[in-house]
């Protein structure tokens, strides 16, 4: 397994992470996911191999742009994905890890504690809620989300956690740059600037899956009425 991750790191550009100490902990990760999903739904993907592509990898894709020692937040994180890859092949970063699901959030935090992961901690709450408290709005250096919601309600959860300077990190598949054109205007309403829309390709060496990551720094201020509830923004998302 450990070669097997090894392997697509270095296929997928991603070499300088393909150390024995990384590909250990992520082996570490998708055992543990896996033998988890056995008795509660992280994730769709079953099998150890195929976590190392679509999960391990595909959430180390972001780790070069990330900026060095950043307070990171992972909106979304489900069963620690992209949080767990992150903290094992960053060590410099300090990451939280978010989610609603409370049962989630107790398996990232043992598994983070279990393989010695202390840059990892969790949060169990709904974003749209965590953002209005003072301690977490406006916070981060960087606020990451994978596959989580459609952009323009994305904007809504994520930006206002992220400090001025700060960045906003979209982990998106092939329809990125239909859902950026939906955005702009969202994301500027919310303190963001332009996006940087930077285009991978992950692959196996059999299947390949187009990857983007739209990137957006805070530049401004981000009004105190948002976010919404997530009923509102679903039924009327920024545009």
């Amino acid at each position: 397994m450990r070669n097997t991750i090894a392997d697509l790191l270095v296929r997928n550009h991603l070499e300088s992470y393909a150390t024995d100490g990384i590909c250990t902990l992520c082996e570490a990760i998708c055992l543990a996911v896996s033998e988890k999903n056995k008795v509660m739904n992280l994730t769709a993907v079953k099998e150890p191999a195929r976590m190392a592509l679509l999960h391990i990898t595909d959430s180390l894709s972001a780790a070069p742009y990330l900026p060095q020692n950043a307070r990171v937040l992972d909106v979304g994180s489900g069963g620690g994905f992209p949080a767990l890859p992150l903290a094992a092949a960053r060590p410099d970063l300090r990451i939280v890890a978010l989610d609603s699901t409370a049962k989630k959030m107790e398996f990232v935090k043992q598994t983070a504690e279990s393989l010695g992961l202390r840059n990892l901690s969790t949060l169990s709450a709904r974003a749209e809620e965590a953002s209005h408290n003072d301690s977490l709005r406006g916070s981060f250096d960087v606020v990451i989300s994978r596959a989580v919601a459609s952009l323009p309600i994305l904007c809504e959860l994520c930006l206002p956690f992220v400090k001025k300077g700060g960045l906003f990190v979209a982990m998106k598949g092939e329809k990125a740059e239909e859902e950026r054109a939906l955005a702009g205007n969202a994301a500027k309403t919310l303190g963001g600037g332009d996006w940087q829309s930077i285009p991978l390709s992950l692959s196996d060496g059999v299947e390949s899956f187009s990857r983007f990551l739209l990137i957006c720094e805070k530049v401004g201020a981000c009004e105190k009425k948002y976010p919404r509830s997530f009923a509102a923004m679903s039924k009327n998302p920024l545009k």
